[in-house]
């Protein structure tokens, strides 16, 4: 499951993503101290339809225990490996396997990039400026794994920021 996906234009602070978490609860992101560089927001996970609150008008859907967020191309949307950009949600973690949580890649050329997948319960993160180059070469992507394994059915807020700088930290 996923639930209060949200898509930002800028790397955000640690006390920006403390906001976000509020304490474990949801939070009305409309209201966030750094609202204007939000993309695009995504309720979810209350069993309802919703058109998206923020800046891109995109549809999210909620079918019981698949929510998924549905996105055409946008051109807000196109992040390239020297652009900020944050993605914050909060996911429920169960059977091991490959799902991804946010995956946003151009459909030709390069297929430049990103995206946030869990991988047998390891969060792992990618930015891309050409996924068709070999990956030994270390300008075309950078890919970043987690340390936590969490396969164990309960709620975890994750946020992945990236400050444009073309390294992973």
């Amino acid at each position: 499951n996923v639930t209060e996906a949200s898509i930002w234009d800028a790397e955000l602070s640690l006390a920006e993503v403390q906001e976000i978490y509020n304490s474990g609860a949801p939070t009305n992101l409309a209201t966030h101290s750094a609202h204007s560089d939000l993309v695009s927001w995504w309720r979810l996970g209350d069993g309802a339809h919703r058109q998206d609150t923020a800046k891109l008008g995109e549809k999210a859907l909620d079918y019981g225990t698949s929510d998924f967020v549905e996105l055409s191309h946008h051109s807000q949307l196109d992040q390239d490996h020297d652009d900020e950009w944050s993605f914050s949600t909060w996911f429920k973690s169960g059977a091991s396997g490959y799902r991804g949580l946010y995956i946003k890649r151009e459909g030709t050329g390069g297929y430049k990039g990103n995206a946030v997948f869990l991988a047998d319960g390891i969060v792992q993160g990618y930015v891309v400026s050409n996924w068709a180059l070999d990956p030994a070469i270390t300008d075309a992507s950078i890919f970043k794994v987690g340390n936590t394994v969490l396969v164990d059915d309960n709620w975890h807020h994750l946020v992945m920021t990236y400050d444009g700088s073309g390294a992973a930290a």
